[in-house]
This record gives C-alpha cells, sequence and structure tokens, in this order.
C-alpha cells in the first residue's frame, strides 16, 4: 500500500441540508431508509440487503433520517389534503360557503380495543380524498413516565380507552376545519357509531346556529 501526502477526498452521493438539526445527509441513505419504511422495515432489513447486494453497510443510526422523512411526508401530505379540500369546494353548489360533506372513520393498529395507536380520518364526500388526518397514540417512551414526568418531544398525544380514540380525533377534525381550510362540514356521513356524532353536536364547532346533519352509511344499514 503506498501512501503520499496527496489525497483526493469525495463523497460517492449527494449531501441534503436538513433546516431542522443543521445537518448534512447523504441522499443514498436517506432513499434506503425511505425505501425501508414504505415497506414497512427497519434496519436489521437492510442490513440483510445491503449485505447480500455487496454493499456497504447503512448508517448505524436511522432516528435522524426517520425524523427528515417524516417532516417531508408531513408537508406533502398537508399540502396533498388542501388541495383535495380546495378540489371538493370548488365542486360543490354552495361553494362561496365554503361547506362540505365529509365521511369520517377510524382504525387501530391493533384490532379489539386494546391498541395504543389509532387514526382518524376524514374524506370528501364527493371526491372521496383524504381531507384531514389525526393520529393517537398513548405509546410513551419518556424515561420517568412512571411519574408522569414527559419530555416536550413525548409520542404520547391521547390518554383514556383506545375505543375513545375515534370520537377525539373526530372532535380534533371538526374544531380546526376552521382555522386550518376555512371550511365547514355541515354534513356528517359515519358507519352508525352515535358516539361521535354526539360528540359533535355536543362541540358545536360553528356555533349555536350551524346545525350539522347526520348521514347513514348504505353499506352498515345493509349489515
Amino acid at each position: 500500500c503506498t501512501h503520499c501526502q496527496y489525497v483526493a477526498s469525495f463523497w460517492n452521493s449527494n449531501r441534503v441540508y436538513n433546516e431542522q438539526e443543521n445537518t448534512k445527509l447523504h441522499e443514498i441513505n436517506i432513499r434506503l431508509v425511505y425505501g425501508l419504511r414504505s415497506i414497512g422495515k427497519g434496519l436489521v432489513a437492510g442490513s440483510i440487503l445491503c449485505g447480500v447486494l455487496n454493499l456497504p453497510r447503512p448508517p448505524a443510526k436511522i432516528a435522524k433520517y426517520d425524523r427528515y422523512i417524516g417532516s417531508c411526508v408531513e408537508d406533502i401530505a398537508q399540502e396533498s389534503m388542501k388541495e383535495a379540500l380546495e378540489e371538493a369546494i370548488e365542486e360543490t353548489e354552495n361553494n362561496e360557503q365554503r361547506e362540505l360533506t365529509v365521511a369520517l372513520d377510524g382504525s387501530w393498529q391493533k384490532r379489539g380495543h386494546v391498541s395504543l395507536n389509532g387514526i382518524v380520518t376524514a374524506t370528501s364526500g364527493d371526491a372521496s380524498k383524504v381531507i384531514d388526518v389525526v393520529i393517537l397514540s398513548k405509546h410513551c417512551r419518556c424515561p420517568n413516565k412512571t411519574k408522569n414526568e414527559h419530555q416536550q418531544n413525548c409520542e404520547a398525544n391521547y390518554s383514556g380507552s383506545s375505543g375513545g380514540m375515534e370520537v377525539e380525533g373526530v372532535k380534533q377534525i371538526f374544531s380546526r376545519s376552521l382555522p386550518l381550510y376555512n371550511a365547514k362540514y355541515i354534513n356528517y356521513l359515519g358507519d352508525g357509531d352515535s358516539k361521535r356524532f354526539s360528540a359533535v353536536e355536543e362541540l358545536k364547532p360553528y356555533g349555536e346556529n350551524v346545525k350539522i346533519k347526520k348521514l347513514e352509511c348504505v353499506g352498515h344499514i345493509q349489515k
């Protein structure tokens, strides 16, 4: 092996500046982690893949890549949902009032109402595109969680029964429709669960004079 004082260093991948953490990330590592997350895999699967392809090992810690990708995906999702809402408003007859029909439904990571994570989505009644999403979690990784001491970046944003996540998510979606989109959801299409609609009626997100109408899902009525 011959050594000399002249060394030429170079990166074999472009570097992307991460404003949140003031760091630079290699594009190839970002794409690898994004691909693994898209198929529900993590670092172990990435190491096996790179080993089989005779490629260098992936980064030992991928948390910073997860945070960067998550931030980008969230920004794009917000833009997409806003465009979907504006598209739905343009297709309505009374678009000057910015009033919409929305369908809301919830889901959990595990069945049986014992899940620590849940999600509630709102889709436009006509275009059937997602216009808002609420993610709820009871999962906390804070070191002093047994003492009820939580860090500022605690992932848990909900306390209560798993079944109540759906009600809480629906309330949040209706509460922020005006400040987020300047729109009102006056027709509520649900799956027959009266608890969610009762919570919205009690909430009165648009004041006493705006009455929200409950629509029923034909499929659930047939069942």
